[in-house]
């Protein structure tokens, strides 16, 4: 009888733990989410939205529904890493200044790359990427859109390999 009582409150347990894990999954992601660097290099704060944009750019990439914008509200917004990793990009995902603004926003890129595997476009952004020797970005046959960006002048090229 024991053996029984034993194996029914697991089975209730492993249930309960996969309808907590079905409605973790189904969190919904916000279309729009908002980055600004102000603090710093391993600070993650903010919420993503206007008011509270994300300190760190990663931040903001985990959080954005796949299909969404990130803007980038003023001066700049910022990727940090280890150095030695490209930032991944595996949503499609636009990366932007606010739409009528005169001076572009900086994406400040401290990895060694950009490397797509989605659909990725660029708007009225400035490139900088902080080591001049490996500012590239892949696109692995995934769609690069850049549309009105312009790279800082610590790089001097911005290398794109196989995309459309």
């Amino acid at each position: 009888m024991k053996h029984n009582t034993l194996l029914t409150f697991l089975t209730c347990v492993l249930m309960l733990f996969s309808v907590v894990q079905i409605s973790v999954s189904a969190e919904e992601k916000p279309d729009v989410v908002y980055t600004m660097f102000k603090q710093g290099n391993f600070t993650h704060s903010g919420d993503g939205t206007s008011k509270s944009p994300f300190n760190l750019f990663e931040d903001a990439l985990e959080t954005v529904a796949d299909g969404g914008i990130i803007y980038i509200p003023g001066g700049s917004a910022f990727v940090n890493s280890d150095g030695l990793n490209p930032l991944q990009i595996n949503k499609n995902v636009t990366i932007s200044s606010l739409p009528g603004t005169e001076l572009y926003s900086e994406l400040s890129i401290r990895t060694t790359g950009i490397v797509l595997g989605a659909n990725v476009t660029f708007k009225n952004i400035v490139l900088s990427f902080s080591n001049a020797y490996r500012p590239i970005v892949c696109a692995n046959g995934y769609t690069l859109t850049m549309e009105n960006v312009s790279y800082s002048s610590n790089a001097r090229t911005i290398h794109l390999a196989g995309g459309s």
